[in-house]
């Protein structure tokens, strides 16, 4: 065979494992996406791409420039257009897994060509497969873009680190450059940590070549912050959503800074430092499997160990080092979606090691019986696909997800004319955004997302908004909390709702009554009657929820909403001294979360039937 005709073959094979890379988790990732918004921060992206808005910090401009070109696709609903460009981001992260692999499995040594792409392949497949790849893939969200661009930067890294030093091209690293400003103008966080992973690379190449190449890196990078005029240039637009309001200095810096997020870390997160590091483990083990997670130790010993690997995999192991070390940091791990979007790149990483051990045992057994090294590829080749395929028959699908859009009814579309909404969940709020900027269904809705009330402009745009929230943004601001006077007043000319949450001060049980999903606010005040009046509105709207969930798979945050509807509920009848109604929603919860040591405490409160009047609900709320 001619050198030509194998070289075409070559490049013909290398572009068939290139586009099942991507094409088999894309397919994957589309078939399992939903045509509705998933719950956390979902319809607040669905809402920035819509409007062109700017999202909470630390203000994730390119996400909100690529949702809305993806809106113009004419394949469903806004929220499953997002969704889809999630999933052709996350492909095309698979791709470029895939080509670093090939590099790292060409250092720790393979069988054959074949044998390196096909379980460089498989590390890809793997890592595209695992849960912590695939839910950032289905649903609008920042972390498919941030993976990509990380992952393009790494590839670039990685290319230069396989060369030898006289060919090295520092071109890669000023392509990988412009990957990271973009990164920066994405997820600043998780890309200054690929910085700091980057550094040991970029100072050795600064040895050699000077100041010069410092310079021309930095500008390089400089190109992708650009993306952070969009905060600014959006937010004198008055968008539906902006948080944060960045259209002058000081807030932009109080965007991009992710200032509000800052005290969420450390030694400020309850959860123990230990209980926080077996959380990521299991995390990583449950996403990747663990007999994956024990090659991949296998692979990072060798990646080390071997002198012609070893700059390569000390890139990969700071990665891993580093990246893990942050969320364990950070906490907030167990039953969260989003931490699962840290973990990334660290997943992928592990991929790798784990079919570049593979590839580093097979290529030794080769060595040792030279004739039988067909038979171990095949071996090694069969166990590394059935690895991948595995990841698969597990996916995290939100395929016949529809849970936010039931919700919605009670929480948005079903409201009374002219209301004013207090909403204190950000979940909520962003559900409600999202979805109001896709239907406009609901202009005459007034909503008052609480927790952002102390985001910079938040205050001054409700007021110019509606002039009649004044008085009571006023108040909230002098004295941080709602005013049961401000409350009423306003209540006397519009219907007033709140959402029912742990902050609403216990004097204020006596201003509200149950109103469906939320709680209407009464300006004479609510007496016994009304709370049982309203109690039957409330079981007829959560009757209603329940009826068209059942039958659907039931998810983890779904069933958070519920449990914390049912929780609040009970602590607003168990204040108000309505027992009986505060038992029905105890055992509504319970049916939930049976073990939960709160419900549990609150049946044996109200398990009196003889005794009256209200109880002291400060045991049943969180400590400040």
């Amino acid at each position: 065979m001619s050198e030509e005709l194998r070289g075409r073959l070559d490049s013909r094979l290398d572009g068939f494992f290139v586009i099942a890379a991507g094409l088999v988790p894309l397919c994957a990732y589309l078939i399992t996406a939903s045509g509705y918004a998933y719950w956390l921060d979902s319809g607040e992206f669905v809402a920035a791409s819509l409007s062109l808005g700017v999202a909470h910090p630390p203000g994730h401009p390119l996400v909100s420039v690529l949702g809305q070109l993806a809106c113009y696709l004419p394949i469903g609903p806004h929220s499953f257009r997002i969704a889809v460009l999630s999933a052709v981001m996350t492909a095309c992260s698979g791709i470029l897994l895939y080509r670093t692999g090939l590099l790292v499995l060409a250092k720790v040594g393979s069988p054959s060509p074949l044998m390196t792409r096909s379980l460089s392949l498989c590390g890809s497949l793997i890592a595209s497969g695992s849960a912590g790849w695939w839910f950032q893939s289905i649903r609008p969200e920042v972390y498919a873009l941030q993976n990509l661009l990380m992952l393009f930067a790494l590839e670039r890294v990685t290319t230069f680190l396989s060369s030898e030093q006289e060919s090295a091209d520092v071109r890669d690293l000023y392509v990988a450059g412009i990957s990271i400003g973009l990164a920066l103008a994405n997820h600043h966080f998780l890309a200054v940590l690929l910085i700091l992973c980057f550094l040991p690379t970029a100072f050795a190449v600064l040895q050699r070549q000077g100041v010069g190449f410092l310079r021309r890196l930095v500008a390089f990078s400089s190109v992708g912050l650009v993306a952070y005029v969009y905060l600014p240039l959006r937010a004198w637009t008055d968008p539906a959503i902006n948080l944060g309001d960045p259209d002058t200095p000081g807030h932009f810096f109080w965007v991009i800074s992710a200032e509000v997020f800052q005290k969420n870390t450390g030694s400020s997160v309850p959860q123990p430092l230990e209980a926080r590091a077996f959380d990521v483990a299991e995390a990583l083990g449950t996403s990747l499997q663990w007999p994956t997670v024990c090659l991949a130790l296998g692979g990072l010993y060798v990646g080390l160990r071997l002198a012609n690997s070893r700059r390569v995999g000390s890139l990969l192991a700071l990665i891993l080092g580093l990246f893990i070390s942050a969320r364990v940091w950070l906490g907030f791990v167990r039953d969260n979606p989003d931490a699962l979007g840290y973990l990334m790149l660290p997943i992928g990483v592990l991929a790798i090691f784990a079919v570049a051990f593979l590839a580093f045992i097979a290529h030794r057994l080769a060595v040792w019986k030279p004739r039988f090294h067909r038979a171990f590829s095949l071996c090694f080749g069969v166990l590394a696909l059935s690895g991948a395929a595995s990841q698969f028959f597990t996916p995290s699908s939100l395929q016949d997800f529809r849970s936010t859009d039931i919700f919605d009814e009670e929480i948005r579309r079903e409201l009374p004319d002219n209301a004013v909404v207090l909403l204190h969940s950000p979940q909520t709020a962003f559900r409600f955004l999202g979805g109001e900027v896709s239907e406009t269904l609901r202009p005459d809705i007034t909503l008052v997302p609480i927790p952002f009330l102390t985001y910079p402009g938040m205050v001054e745009a409700l007021v110019e908004q509606d002039p009649d929230l004044a008085a009571f943004l006023r108040g909230y601001l002098l004295e941080g909390e709602l005013r049961q006077a401000d409350l009423q007043s306003l209540a006397t000319n519009r219907p007033v709702l709140v959402e029912m949450d742990v902050r609403v001060p216990r004097a204020f049980y006596e201003t509200l009554a149950p109103a469906g999903y939320y709680h209407q606010v009464l300006p004479g005040g609510a007496a016994g009657v009304d709370a049982r009046e309203g109690a039957t509105t409330q079981r007829d709207s959560f009757g209603r929820i329940y009826r068209q969930l059942d039958g659907l798979p039931r998810d983890t945050e779904t069933d958070n909403r519920l449990l914390w509807r049912h929780y609040v509920n009970s602590l607003y009848y168990m204040g108000f001294g309505q027992r009986s109604l505060a038992r029905e929603e105890v055992e509504l919860a319970l049916r939930i979360s049976p073990t939960s040591p709160e419900l549990m405490a609150m049946r044996e409160v109200l398990a009196d039937e003889e005794a009256r009047g209200p109880i002291d609900i400060q045991p049943f709320l969180p400590a400040d």
